[in-house]
């Protein structure tokens, strides 16, 4: 009866570092994958100052994002 929390803490222990690992094959995955796309309406007014700005600067291009 004493060995069942030590088998759980052991289970658990297997689990978390399993669970944490990477693999190499996700990583090749996501590097060919082409960039996701977004495509934007907005009307010429003065709200629409900062989308405009961020796509100047290249912000988008930055996190990965093709606008």
């Amino acid at each position: 009866m004493k060995r069942v929390p030590v088998y759980c803490c052991v289970l658990l222990l297997v689990l978390i570092l399993f669970g944490c690992s990477r693999s190499e094959e996700a990583d090749d995955h996501i590097e060919l994958e082409a960039l996701p796309s977004l495509t934007v309406g907005m009307m010429g007014a003065v709200d629409a100052a900062p989308f405009y700005y961020a796509l100047h600067q290249g912000y988008f291009i930055e996190e990965g994002v093709d606008v």
